[in-house]
């Protein structure tokens, strides 16, 4: 076939209607506005926004009904900007008809969508969301009884060269300034001052330290690329049996994510007074405080366990407190005292470290001679142990042998048997 060549057109004065174009048929957003139309979304979100609004004077604004239908629009088509949403909006003639706009009405800037978003309170946006949740409820669509929770960085709208000193408010390049001419560099370049930046020793950008001007919630955090941002954290729950979002929350990026759990599984909208039933998340949200609040709560955990280094602390030991106890190669939390129990009985379990956190107790493997470890069989079994339980004294009241979690000592004159895990004094 021969090539075409593109000539510029010219702009048609009048046009007939069977000249206009036609919106491309999209049944999932017509089926979609349908049942928003039925469960009266428009008339709710109004009623609820009105308080906004000016009563009786003021300029042409942005529906209530239409902002939130863009918002949904952005999370549907996984769009996220106001930016993008109004070019994206523009440029298709189905989804100005999902939001209710004829061939001559120019769809909404971005500017009126952000002036709207920072005019409604976060408070409504939470009352809308909780409403939708509660019509899929009684769809039978969400209930919110088995969710899954995860956790993702967002780049924060600030940049780490504008950070600024928590104690003096200096900024980052004033700070380093102080410093090089404390060194003996009174007025550097800014290459000399980069250089010196580089090289001095102590180089952090700690939270406990700065902080972001622009965005106080920002944390000096690094990403899933490696790189290093400031960034929120935010935490979502699905309900796994419809995938629909049932919870969402904003968490400061330097803390962990079992730290933040059960923040956000008080956020997850479920039927009033009742929460959810089974929680499933992946091993960074392992930790026994997480799991023992879980349980308390009557909630089931599918949070599977991390790969530790063995080893651990000593448990307790007979008669008095434990010692260093067996050590395995890779664990590096040594386990607490074990706290005494009477001669004949095992003592109780060591509690973790306060570094390491909170740890169950896990006996831990028998040694072969007292001379291979100090604390017998009460080990922990790596970090957030604690030790396990050390070894029964076969003596009677008054047996003083059984110190120190065990082993041979001249003081003591106790030594422990391997065979039948005791002490014999």
């Amino acid at each position: 076939m021969a090539m075409g060549t593109r000539e510029p057109g010219q702009i048609p004065m009048f046009l007939t209607p069977d000249q206009l174009p036609e919106a491309p048929t999209a049944p999932f957003f017509d089926k979609l506005n349908e049942l928003l139309a039925q469960m009266g979304f428009d008339a709710y979100v109004e009623q609820l926004c009105r308080p906004f609004y000016a009563e009786r004077m003021g300029r042409p604004s942005l529906a209530p009904g239409v902002y939130f239908r863009l918002l949904l629009l952005g999370y549907l088509l996984g769009i996220d900007s106001e930016r993008g949403i109004a070019l994206t909006v523009a440029d298709s003639l189905g989804l100005r008809r999902f939001l209710g706009y004829e061939l001559q009405q120019s769809p909404p800037d971005h500017s009126t969508l952000s002036r709207t978003r920072r005019r409604i309170s976060l408070e409504t946006h939470e009352q809308v969301f909780a409403w939708v949740l509660q019509r899929l409820r009684e769809a039978g669509l969400a209930d919110g009884r088995t969710v899954a929770v995860d956790a993702t960085m967002l780049f924060a709208n600030a940049a780490l060269r504008t950070l600024r000193r928590k104690d003096s408010q200096a900024r980052c390049r004033e700070f380093v300034e102080g410093l090089a001419a404390a060194a003996g560099v009174p007025t550097p370049t800014l290459t000399e001052l980069a250089a010196f930046d580089r090289k001095r020793k102590g180089k952090t950008l700690s939270n406990p330290e700065w902080e972001s001007p622009t965005d106080p919630d920002a944390r000096v955090a690094k990403m899933k690329a490696g790189t290093t941002h400031l960034a929120p954290k935010a935490e979502h729950a699905v309900d796994l049996e419809s995938g629909a979002l049932v919870g969402v929350t904003l968490q400061a990026a330097d803390q962990g994510d079992s730290a933040t759990l059960g923040t956000t599984l008080e956020a997850v909208e479920t039927a009033p007074g009742e929460g959810p039933e089974q929680v499933v998340a992946d091993k960074g949200y392992h930790s026994d405080r997480v799991l023992l609040g879980l349980e308390e709560a009557g909630q089931a955990a599918h949070i599977p366990e991390p790969r530790r280094g063995g080893g651990g602390g000593g448990g307790g030991g007979g008669h008095a407190a434990g010692g260093a106890g067996f050590r395995g190669e890779a664990g590096n939390g040594a386990g607490g005292a074990g706290q005494p129990g009477a001669c004949g009985e095992s003592g109780r379990q060591a509690p973790a470290e306060a570094a390491d956190g909170e740890g169950r107790a896990v006996d831990g493997p028998p040694v072969r001679d007292w001379r291979d470890a100090g604390g017998g069989p009460g080990g922990g079994g790596g970090r957030r142990r604690s030790g396990g339980r050390g070894p029964t004294c076969t003596r009677g009241v008054g047996c003083g042998g059984c110190t120190s979690g065990g082993g041979r000592t001249a003081a003591s004159g106790c030594w422990y048997k391997p065979a039948d895990s005791t002490w014999e004094c």
